[in-house]
């Protein structure tokens, strides 16, 4: 995680596991939230949900800006 907020970069991660992490978390908040005195995993799992929120979202634009650019590159190289 350090090495991602200290590049501003995912470099060659993969984004599956930012989603299947928000997924996770999501899962949860709505298993305990509809099921009666499950109050302390409602509270862990939300709380983890909303820190993995910004993460999930700065991994998946990371890598789409960077597929992007890579993208243009290739055009970039067709064209010359």
């Amino acid at each position: 995680m350090c090495a991602l907020r200290l590049n501003r970069d995912v470099g060659g991660f993969s984004e599956l596991p930012y989603a299947v992490a928000l997924l996770n978390t999501a899962i949860w908040v709505c298993y305990t939230a509809s099921t009666p005195g499950r109050v302390a995993a409602f509270v862990t799992n939300s709380l983890a949900f909303i820190l993995e929120v910004p993460i999930s979202l700065f991994a998946f634009n990371s890598i789409h800006v960077r597929k992007i650019s890579e993208d243009f590159e290739f055009v970039r190289v067709l064209l010359s």
